[in-house]
């Protein structure tokens, strides 16, 4: 993970930059929130808690970024990050298995909600764990304020989702249904 100056062409110090980054996204808002957050593999004590991938937010703080908050994700590969253009404390992953995650930094212990999607219509390999061979969820998207959230997966379905709803609520319906992932 490398971040630069382009006024001094200089690099930012990045502290735990060395893990492997799946996607990053920068807070839209910025008021008081940390300024960007990355998707990464799991490292340290996390992995054998059951956590597989973390969303770690970034600050500067004495010109060096450290990571005052970090969300713990059980699955294995974020293939999409994205933050709330409505409300800084929601930010969202789409995953390898399946999944949306969210998460309000209010409360970061555990998900505010986990938004599943189908089996894909186009496994790539039999027998072998889907979130290792296929796409899972590839599109994410905050709609017009902070309750609504769209999801696109290899099911071939984009899903309409509530994420301020009790969790038995959450979904609203699904948009699109495709042939295709």
């Amino acid at each position: 993970l490398c971040l630069w100056d382009i006024e001094t062409e200089a690099p930012y110090y990045i502290h735990g930059s060395n893990r492997n980054v799946f996607d990053v996204t920068f807070n839209p808002i910025r008021s008081g929130k940390p300024m960007f957050a990355a998707g990464c593999v799991a490292a340290g004590s996390n992995v054998n808690r059951g956590t597989r991938s973390t969303v770690r937010l970034y600050d500067v703080r004495a010109d060096k970024f450290t990571c005052p908050l970090e969300f713990e994700c059980a699955a294995l590969d974020i293939n999409d990050l994205i933050w709330c253009p409505h409300d800084e404390d929601l930010i969202a992953v789409g995953c390898t298995d399946g999944r949306a995650y969210v998460w309000d930094a209010r409360w970061p212990d555990d998900p505010l909600r986990i938004l599943s999607h189908s089996r894909s219509l186009m496994p790539l390999q039999e027998g072998i764990k889907h979130e290792i061979t296929d796409t899972g969820v590839r599109f994410l998207s905050w709609g017009e304020n902070a309750t609504r959230l769209y999801s696109g997966s290899s099911d071939g379905v984009v899903k309409v989702w509530d994420v301020t709803r009790a969790e038995e609520n959450t979904f609203i319906k699904d948009l699109i249904t495709c042939d295709s992932g």
